[in-house]
């Protein structure tokens, strides 16, 4: 009879500690987004702007575009690296 009073608490912590990991998980589904998805627009930005440079005559507007494009792919990169 003592060891089943001994287990009991032990039973309880472990199911406080199921719910809280179930709750956790389900909070971190809905309020995290995906990293990925910033870096994937801004690559296809870059490569849909290089693209454009390809059918016309550059100019420089379009170099320093593609140059702040190119910034911000590769923060978008360290961001989901950090993640």
């Amino acid at each position: 009879m003592e060891q089943a009073s001994k287990r009991i608490p032990g039973f309880v912590w472990e199911g406080k500690m199921k719910n809280t990991k179930i709750a956790l998980k389900e909070r971190a589904k809905k309020n995290l987004k995906n990293p990925s998805h910033p870096r994937k627009e801004a690559c296809n930005t870059l490569l849909d702007t290089q693209i454009e440079m390809d059918n016309v005559q550059v100019q420089n507007s379009d170099m320093e575009k593609e140059a702040k494009l190119q910034a911000e792919v590769y923060k978008e990169y360290r961001k989901e690296e950090e993640y």
